[in-house]
C-alpha cells in the first residue's frame, strides 16, 4: 500500500513540475508568457495552443513568439494558407494551417494584407509607404503604389471580392484610392479631411457595396463602387435632441476599432468600438446593441470575428481578455489571455469554423 501511495505522489510531482509548456497554453491558464506570436483553437475558442514555430533551420527550432501580430488573413481558396502581418518584423506565411511559419517579406510593419480571391498565393501588402504585390508567395515583390508625403501612411488595403483587378487603399490623410487595372494606375475617389482610414471592406455578395471605417469620423458606405459616399454615423450615433439620451449612452461609439461582415446575411455588419458592440442587419440603416458582459464604455472591443455559417457565434478580444458567445450575446464566456500582450488580430477559418486564430501584440 505504501508503495502505491509513493508512486502516486511521484506521478503528481512529475505532472506539477513539468508544468504547461508554451505549446499547450490555453486561455484561462494562470501561466502567462511575455511574448506574442499566434495562437490557434480547434474547438471554437475553448482552448488555444501556441502556433508560432518557424520552419526548422539547421535542425534547430525557433519561434515567432516575439512577433506583434497586426493582421491575420486566410487564403479564401486554401484555408491552410495563412498570412500574418506584424509590427516591425514583416510578413509571415504558413502553408500548413499554422504548424510552422516562414518570413516572406523582411522587416517593417505590415499595416494591411489583401489576398486575391481568384488566385491562391497572390498577396498584396501595405508597408505604410508602399503597396507591394507578390505572385509567388513572397519570393518576389513589385511596388504598385507609394506614399511620398512624409507624415502620411497607407493605413488600409483591400481587394474586390469579385474582380481581382480592383483594389482600394486608404491613407492616414483621409484619402481613398482605387485601381481597376491591378495597380497599374490609381484614382483618388474620396477625400475626408482630418480622418484616418482604418479599414476598407468590399461586400462579397455585392461588390458594388464598399465600407470605410475611420478613426473618429464615422463609417462611410458606397453602393456604387466608390463613386458616392454616405456617413452612417447618424444611424448608430444619433444627433437629434430627441435621441439625446441614446447619444449619451453610446458615448465612445465613434472611436473605431473593428468592422466585419456577417456573412450569413446579404449586407450585415458587426462594429466594435470604445463603446462596445453593435450590429446592423440592413447595411447600416439601423443598429442594435449586442449586450456584452461589461458596462458600455468600460472595455474596448478591439478585434472581432464571427462564424460565417452561424451568426450566433461571435468572438471579440480586448486588452486582456477573449470573449465568445454562442447565442448572439445573451450569454458570454470570458477567458484571460495566455500571454501578457493583448489581442491584435482574430480570424475564423471559413472552411472549418471551429478553427480560430488569435494574434497577440502590445497595445499601449
Amino acid at each position: 500500500m505504501k508503495k502505491i501511495i509513493f508512486l502516486f505522489i511521484i506521478l503528481i510531482l512529475t505532472t506539477t513540475l513539468t508544468g504547461c509548456s508554451l505549446s499547450d497554453l490555453s486561455l484561462g491558464s494562470k501561466s502567462k508568457t511575455s511574448g506574442g506570436g499566434i495562437f490557434k483553437s480547434i474547438d471554437f475558442g475553448e482552448n488555444f495552443q501556441n502556433s508560432s514555430l518557424i520552419e526548422y533551420k539547421n535542425k534547430k527550432a525557433t519561434t515567432i513568439n516575439n512577433l506583434g501580430v497586426n493582421q491575420i488573413k486566410i487564403d479564401p481558396l486554401n484555408h491552410k494558407n495563412i498570412f500574418l502581418g506584424s509590427t516591425n518584423n514583416g510578413l509571415w506565411y504558413s502553408d500548413n494551417a499554422g504548424e510552422n511559419w516562414r518570413n516572406i517579406f523582411k522587416d517593417g510593419t505590415i499595416y494591411d494584407v489583401a489576398l486575391d480571391p481568384q488566385n491562391s498565393g497572390v498577396a498584396y501588402i501595405s508597408t505604410g509607404k508602399n503597396v507591394y504585390k507578390s505572385l509567388d508567395l513572397g519570393k518576389n515583390w513589385d511596388s504598385l503604389y507609394w506614399e511620398t508625403r512624409e507624415k502620411y501612411i497607407i493605413s488600409a488595403l483591400t481587394i474586390d471580392t469579385t474582380n481581382n483587378l480592383v483594389l482600394y487603399l486608404g491613407t492616414s490623410s483621409g484619402e481613398i484610392h482605387k485601381t481597376i487595372d491591378g495597380g497599374e494606375s490609381w484614382e483618388k475617389i474620396f477625400q475626408l479631411e482630418g480622418a484616418i482610414i482604418k479599414k476598407i471592406l468590399v461586400n462579397p455578395k455585392k461588390n458594388s457595396i464598399v465600407y470605410v471605417g475611420t478613426a473618429s469620423k464615422g463609417i462611410f458606405k458606397s453602393e456604387n463602387s466608390g463613386s458616392d459616399w454616405i456617413n452612417l454615423k447618424n444611424n448608430y450615433f444619433p444627433t437629434t435632441k430627441e435621441d439625446l439620451q441614446k447619444r449619451r449612452e453610446r458615448k465612445g461609439v465613434t472611436s473605431f476599432n473593428d468592422l466585419i461582415f456577417d456573412l450569413t446575411k446579404n449586407d450585415a455588419l458587426l462594429y466594435g468600438s470604445n463603446f462596445g458592440l453593435i450590429k446592423s442587419d440592413d447595411g447600416g440603416k439601423t443598429w442594435d446593441e449586442i449586450n456584452i458582459l461589461t458596462p458600455a464604455g468600460e472595455v474596448y472591443v478591439r478585434e472581432l470575428a464571427i462564424n460565417p455559417r452561424d451568426d450566433n457565434q461571435i468572438y471579440y478580444g480586448t486588452r486582456n481578455a477573449f470573449y465568445r458567445t454562442f447565442d448572439k450575446g445573451k450569454t458570454w464566456l470570458a477567458s484571460t489571455l495566455p500571454t501578457k500582450l493583448s489581442v491584435g488580430a482574430l480570424a475564423v477559418d471559413q472552411t472549418n469554423p471551429n478553427v480560430i486564430y488569435m494574434g497577440m501584440k502590445n497595445i499601449k
